[in-house]
Order: C-alpha cells, then sequence, then structure tokens
C-alpha cells in the first residue's frame, strides 16, 4: 500500500517499521488485485459505520464528522468504477516522494507546510514531518513548517488554526526573499 521505504544505517525506527511491514502490504496489494477478494473488501470498507469511524481517527474534533460529511464520503462509493478506484488508490503508483517534489521546486519558489500534530494517518514527527521541519530550520526563508493542534484535515478539522496560519503563510509567501 504505497509504502516505498528507503533505508540506511541511520534509518529511524518507523522507517524500519514500514521496512518489515513491507511483505504485508504486498501480499495485501496482490490480494486486492484480485477481483473477488477487492470486492468483498471494498463492500465492507464503504459501510456508514466504517467510515464514520475512520472520520473519527481522522478528525480531532468529532463535531466535524456529521452524517453531511459521511454522506459525501460514501456517494460516490456507488458510482460505477468505484471499486477500481479503490482497488487503485491503495494498490497504484504512489507518485514521487516529498523528498523528490521539494527537489523539483524552483529555489526562489517559498513552502509552507501545516502539519496536525495528532495526525494518525501521517505522523509529523515521522520521517516526513521531520524531513520538513528540517528544511525550515536549514533555510527558513525558503521553507516554513508549523505542527499545531489537529488531526489529517487540518483545513475542515480546525479551521480555526489552519485559516490564520494560511493567510499568514500567504503574506509570508509574497514577501520577496531576503526581505522582511
Amino acid at each position: 500500500l504505497r509504502t516505498g521505504a528507503t533505508l540506511s544505517l541511520s534509518s529511524t525506527w518507523d522507517e524500519w517499521l514500514i521496512f518489515a511491514l513491507k511483505p504485508l502490504f504486498a501480499a495485501l496489494d496482490r490480494l486486492l488485485k484480485t477481483p473477488s477478494f477487492a470486492n468483498w473488501f471494498f463492500e465492507r470498507t464503504k459501510t456508514y459505520e466504517n467510515v464514520q469511524q475512520t472520520l473519527r481517527n481522522i478528525y480531532t474534533n468529532p463535531d466535524r464528522v456529521d452524517e453531511e460529511l459521511v454522506m459525501d464520503i460514501l456517494r460516490p462509493a456507488d458510482d460505477p468504477g468505484a471499486i477500481d478506484v479503490f482497488v487503485s488508490t491503495l494498490t497504484g503508483d504512489p507518485g514521487r516522494s516529498p523528498r523528490e517534489m521539494v527537489s523539483t521546486i524552483r529555489p526562489d519558489i517559498k513552502v509552507g507546510v501545516i502539519w496536525g500534530i495528532e495526525d494518525k494517518f501521517t505522523p509529523c514527527f515521522g520521517p516526513v514531518g521531520r524531513y520538513f521541519a528540517d528544511l525550515s530550520e536549514t533555510d527558513p526563508e525558503r521553507f516554513q513548517f508549523e505542527r499545531v493542534n489537529g488531526g489529517h484535515v487540518l483545513h475542515d478539522d480546525v479551521p480555526e488554526t489552519s485559516q490564520p496560519w494560511l493567510e499568514k503563510s500567504l503574506q509570508w509567501v509574497f514577501v520577496p526573499r531576503g526581505t522582511k
């Protein structure tokens, strides 16, 4: 399930854990490419209760997980081809890593990242979060990284935190480098 990891002797525990789980993810990838298993798994995943519980694990503000949100997530699951999208999302090419993407950004472009401290899907203290934190320390005129209270979907989970951060970051982005 999209779990590439390049390891070295200085790798952290979470990177080793990803590496150790690779055979399990590879087996699940193979199973999901079997139509009967994929259909069985999809039918059990797209239930109201499952989606609601998953969202409650993603969001830190339980009031934001209402019936409208759950139904907005569920509605496309009944569209033709939905199972193909589901399987492709779980088994498809994960694309470039954040390190690879950052290396392609022109040096005159500023990058701001906000990350939820309570994000359970991509922990802010994991390898990618640490990478962005390091960038903001080594080149603070170009990279800005801030950990805030919230989960994975900050703009919807804690808009009272993410909106002011976005406004502040947009002001920062449009100030030329080397000026204040």
